[in-house]
């Protein structure tokens, strides 16, 4: 099984948790920055949670990309192509949304997203991790990961377990969705709060869709099976 598909749906499924319990009481304006998968994946789950979208604004380096995501992705959501502005700078494409969702391979070296380009009340959905600014994370009025491990910066160095290390930001001022969904913290209190949603991503999504997909294969007697090898490596 492609584990690519599953990847990229659950990725976006995760921007459309955020709006669904983030994003302020009537939002309605999106930025993407980045137009590849995710970012495809990332508006099909926003405009889910949030039918009444009336802008999405676009910023992608290669500025035929954003357009072929548009001829694209615009019937795949029912709208129409005018809803759609491909702008010139990433500042651009931010200033004024209600809902900015990241999907870039920005290093830690190069985070560029400052807090000054978010309206009050914007929602920013750090997918791709390393696109805000430290100055970002201090002024945002809440902080939500999926996870904490992301704080421990393990692995790839991540902008979100920098401040922490720094003392820039409190890990106990950050709260994780689950707790938000479950009802055991609050979300969004006020309109004008700039609300900093990092999903860092959870393999064990992967897996348990996986399963899902496989059961349901078989129990519609769909799916082709190959075979991975003849004989198990190491087994």
């Amino acid at each position: 099984m492609d584990g690519k598909l599953i990847s990229d749906m659950r990725t976006g499924a995760a921007a459309g948790v955020g709006a669904k319990y983030l994003a302020r009481q009537g939002a309605s304006s999106v930025a993407l920055i980045g137009t590849g998968p995710i970012a495809r994946t990332q508006l099909w789950a926003i405009k889910r949670v949030l039918p009444d979208i009336t802008r999405v604004a676009l910023y992608d380096l290669r500025p035929e990309n954003a357009q072929k995501f548009i001829d694209e992705v615009a019937p795949q959501i029912g709208v129409d192509q005018s809803v759609f502005v491909i702008a010139a700078s990433a500042q651009e494409a931010v200033e004024g949304a209600d809902i900015v969702a990241t999907a870039t391979n920005v290093d830690l070296k190069h985070r560029y997203l400052e807090y000054g380009w978010l309206k009050p009340g914007a929602l920013l959905i750090n997918t791709s991790v390393n696109d805000p600014t430290f100055e970002t994370f201090e002024k945002a009025d809440m902080i939500v990961v999926d996870t904490r491990t992301q704080l421990e910066g393990r692995g790839a160095k991540r902008a979100i377990s920098s401040v922490v290390a720094m003392g820039l930001v409190s890990p106990l001022s950050i709260y994780e969705m689950g707790e938000i969904i479950n009802g055991d913290a609050a979300g969004r209190t006020r309109d004008d709060q700039i609300i900093l949603y990092s999903p860092i991503g959870l393999g064990v999504h992967d897996l348990i869709n996986a399963k899902r997909i496989y059961e349901r294969a078989l129990a519609e007697g769909v799916g082709v099976r190959l075979k991975l090898w003849d004989k198990p490596v190491w087994f």
